[in-house]
């Protein structure tokens, strides 16, 4: 699971968790071990070697009030399954970290877009997804231009 520099990858992806006090340590480990589970499925190797550069970056944050995101897994670069079994390790392995407080969802999101932009890959797909809130909430996806130097913000719903 190699650090990410500068190395261009087909998708950028943050995962963000919600350790928020209405979420009880069951439903925690549920995320966590739900996560790994999906982070090892045959399909996301193949979508990895699917891409013109076979190479995903996948980060994993953990957040709960206004004040409070951390980055729980750092970006790694996913191509093969043994980078995506270090993933998903370290998403089993990872604590909480939570303070008590309200719901940050908007903050979280801030976070998370941040983090997206501040990777200057020279091709990348965004897709920023918030597993508790997929069902209510539309995801982000822009694909940036090939030979586009600086980041794409991301829109809120579609993107143009």
């Amino acid at each position: 699971m190699p650090i990410l520099e500068t190395a261009p990858v087909d998708v950028a992806l943050v995962l963000a968790v919600d350790c928020s006090s209405s979420v009880d340590a069951g439903d925690y480990r549920l995320q966590m071990d739900g996560i790994a589970k999906a982070v090892r499925h045959p399909r996301i190797l193949e979508a990895i070697k699917a891409g013109p550069l076979q190479r995903m970056a996948l980060c994993l944050v953990q957040w709960s009030n206004r004040h409070n995101q951390t980055i729980a897994v750092p970006w790694a670069g996913l191509s093969d399954q043994a980078d995506i079994e270090a993933f998903a390790v370290a998403t089993e392995k990872a604590e909480r970290h939570w303070t008590p407080g309200g719901t940050g969802l908007g903050a979280a999101m801030a976070f998370c877009t941040k983090l997206l932009l501040d990777l200057l890959f020279q091709r990348c797909a965004v897709l920023l997804i918030f597993p508790a809130m997929a069902p209510t909430m539309k995801m982000a996806i822009c694909r940036k231009p090939a030979r586009s130097p600086q980041p794409m913000p991301l829109p809120s719903t579609d993107c143009p």
